[in-house]
């Protein structure tokens, strides 16, 4: 298994003075193919618990 990296981006609600965040985070997979469902799934809660 390799290590794949995951780069995603959040908008943060409101007018802070921080307009965004970015995140990198490392999967271990058989493929690119294969560490993309996890990275997605990954974005998407910690997206709902930052309530961006």
């Amino acid at each position: 298994m390799a290590w794949y990296g995951a780069r995603t981006f959040y908008r943060w609600p409101g007018p802070e003075s921080r307009p965004y965040e970015e995140r990198v985070v490392l999967f271990r997979a058989r493929s690119l193919d294969e560490a993309v469902e996890p990275a997605e799934r990954e974005a998407e809660e910690y997206a709902g618990e930052g309530g961006f």
